[in-house]
């Protein structure tokens, strides 16, 4: 078992972090993603054409093993058209 650190970075002003013991990396890889996907399901219109958000584990000797990052872009506005959305799904 090793211990990894999960740094959560919403946007806000302090990002969180917690340690856990799992069995190896892929089991963080494997835990970030599913932390990942619990805070897009508890807060779904939170990431939205804000501040990308971010999942980073690093190992017990602070080694940056895995980075997530999570960012949305509505494109029905204006606003989002002119940082590039104009052509998404476009062929």
């Amino acid at each position: 078992m090793a211990v990894f650190s999960f740094r959560i970075d919403d946007g806000g002003p302090v990002a969180d972090e917690q340690c856990l013991e799992l069995p190896d990396a892929l089991a963080a890889r494997r835990e970030a993603t599913l932390f990942a996907a619990e805070l897009l399901r508890e807060q779904p219109d939170a990431f939205w054409d804000g501040p990308a958000w971010s999942v980073t584990v690093s190992s017990d000797t602070g080694a940056i093993l895995f980075v997530l990052n999570l960012n949305g872009r509505d494109c029905r506005h204006e606003r989002a058209q002119a940082r590039g959305c104009g052509n998404v799904g476009r062929a």
